[in-house]
C-alpha cells in the first residue's frame, strides 16, 4: 500500500469515526435542559392563579394541585428534540392566524437562548412545574419570537418550547411560537450573532450521508438549510402574526404592508418559504420591504421605543381597527423598566414584553391577559418572581393626538387607509 493510500485510508477511518460519535451524542447526551437547568423558587407572596381567575372562570393548575403526580406523568413523553421534523406535518393547525378569545394567555418576550430565565419566567406564570413540564391546563403560551442567537442555550430553548406545545395541547392548552428577525437571519445563513457550539447534541433524522453533509457543511448550517434542515422545517411551523380573541401578537409591530398581505396568507408564504416549497422570500418580512419601503412587521421598533411618536400611535390605532383588534403585544426592543404598555386617546394599547430573558441580569417577568366576565381581556397581570402586579400600573397614556394630526402630514393618512383597505 502507497503511503497516498494509507493517509486516504486514515483520513476516511477518522472522518467516519467522527460521523458515528456525534451520532451516539446526539442519541445518548442529548441535554434535558428543562430538567437538568431549572432551579427556581417555591410558589408563594403572590395571588394564586386560581384567585386572579376566579375558580368559576377557570380552575386551577395541575401542577398547584399535583405537581409530583403531574411531572412525572408528562417527563416520560419528553423526547431528546421534543418534536420530530416528520412530526411537523400538520403545520395547518401550527400556522394558524385567528384564534378566539382565550381565558388565560401568557406572553413571553424574546428568550435568545435563555432556557434557564425563560423557565424561570414560566414557573412564575405558573404553566410549568419544578420539573419544567407543562401544568397550564387550557392556558395559551405566546412566544413572541427570537428564540434564537446571542445567548448560550439556543437548542435548549427550542427543545423545551416544542415539548411544551406538544404537552399542552395533550391538556387542551396551546404554545405558540412567533417568528422574530432573528430567526429569518438564521434561515438566511446568517449566523453572525450566534455563539460557537449550539446545538450540537441536535439529533438529526437522516442516515450515514446525512450526517456527513451536516459534518462538511457545518452542523448549524445544515439545521437551518431552508426545505431539508431540521431548524428549517421547526421554524416552518411557526407562524409570524396570530390573533387571539382582541389581542394581535407579532415580534416588533402590525405595518400596513402585513395588514395588506393578510395574517393568514402571510404565515402560509413564509412557511413554503422555509420549507423550500418556494424560492421568494415575502416582500413584507425585509427590513425595508423592496416595494413597498415599509420596515417589516418583524423589524419595527416604533412601538418599542420609551416615548411612541403620535405618528406612529394613529398608525396603530387605524391598524388595529382594521383587524378588529384593540391591544398588540410585541417583543424585539429590550425594556429596561420590564412589561409595559402604552394606551392611545382611542383605548388601544400596545404592550412590550422583551425583558432581556437572554441575559444574565434580565427580568423575570411576563404579561397575563385574563378573559374577563365580558369576554374581554381587560383583566391584565405582570407575572414575576417578586410577585403579581396589576398592569395598568404600567400602562402609560400616549395622548397628544390632536397635537400630532396638524403635525403628520395629510398624504400619510391616506396612504395609510388605502393601505388598510382588507
Amino acid at each position: 500500500m502507497t503511503r497516498a493510500h494509507r493517509v486516504f485510508s486514515q483520513a476516511w477511518s477518522a472522518l467516519l469515526i467522527l460521523c458515528i460519535v456525534e451520532a451516539a451524542s446526539a442519541y445518548m447526551l442529548h441535554p434535558q435542559v428543562g430538567h437538568r437547568l431549572f432551579r427556581g423558587p417555591p410558589f408563594g407572596g403572590r395571588p394564586s392563579v386560581t384567585s386572579r381567575l376566579g375558580s368559576r372562570l377557570y380552575p386551577p393548575p395541575s401542577c398547584v394541585q399535583n405537581p409530583s403526580s403531574r411531572g412525572l406523568r408528562l417527563s416520560a413523553q419528553a423526547t431528546s428534540n421534543a418534536v420530530r421534523p416528520s412530526e411537523l406535518a400538520d403545520n395547518k393547525k401550527n400556522l394558524r392566524a385567528f384564534f378566539p378569545s382565550a381565558k388565560r394567555i401568557v406572553a413571553l418576550g424574546d428568550v435568545h437562548g435563555g432556557t434557564k430565565n425563560m423557565l424561570r419566567c414560566l414557573r412564575a406564570a405558573e404553566v410549568v412545574d419544578e420539573n419544567g413540564d407543562w401544568c397550564g391546563g387550557e392556558a395559551v403560551l405566546v412566544q413572541v419570537g427570537d428564540i434564537l442567537d446571542r445567548g448560550i442555550d439556543e437548542a435548549g430553548c427550542v427543545e423545551t418550547l416544542l415539548r411544551l406545545r406538544k404537552q399542552s395541547r395533550l391538556d387542551g392548552g396551546n404554545v405558540i411560537m412567533l417568528l422574530g428577525n432573528h430567526e429569518i437571519l438564521n434561515a438566511e445563513q446568517d449566523f453572525r450573532y450566534a455563539k460557537s457550539g449550539q446545538f450540537s447534541n441536535w439529533k438529526v433524522e437522516g442516515g450515514f450521508m446525512a450526517q456527513l453533509s451536516y459534518f462538511f457543511s457545518g452542523k448549524r448550517h445544515g439545521l437551518f438549510k431552508r426545505g431539508s434542515g431540521a431548524m428549517a422545517l421547526v421554524l416552518a411551523s411557526c407562524p409570524v402574526i396570530v390573533q387571539i380573541g382582541d389581542t394581535v401578537f407579532c415580534h416588533g409591530g402590525l405595518t400596513p404592508a402585513s395588514i395588506r398581505h393578510g395574517f393568514q396568507r402571510l404565515n402560509d408564504d413564509t412557511s413554503a418559504w422555509l420549507q423550500g416549497q418556494s424560492e421568494h422570500k415575502p416582500a413584507s418580512l425585509e427590513p425595508v420591504g423592496s416595494e413597498t419601503m415599509e420596515i417589516s412587521p418583524l423589524w419595527e421598533r416604533a412601538y418599542g421605543t420609551r416615548k411612541i411618536a403620535p405618528p406612529d400611535m394613529q398608525r396603530l390605532d387605524l391598524m388595529l381597527d382594521t383587524v378588529g383588534a384593540t391591544k398588540m403585544v410585541v417583543g424585539h426592543t429590550p425594556q429596561e423598566a420590564g412589561v409595559n404598555g402604552v394606551e392611545s386617546r382611542h383605548g388601544n394599547q400596545v404592550w412590550r414584553v422583551d425583558v432581556g430573558l437572554g441575559e444574565r441580569r434580565g427580568r423575570i417577568e411576563c404579561l397575563e391577559l385574563v378573559q374577563c366576565e365580558d369576554g374581554t381581556t381587560d383583566c391584565m397581570w405582570v407575572l414575576g418572581e417578586s410577585g403579581c402586579e396589576d398592569a395598568r400600573m404600567r400602562l402609560t397614556p400616549n395622548w397628544n393626538w390632536r397635537k400630532s394630526r396638524s403635525e403628520a402630514a395629510s398624504v400619510l393618512d391616506s396612504q395609510l387607509e388605502s393601505c388598510c383597505q382588507v
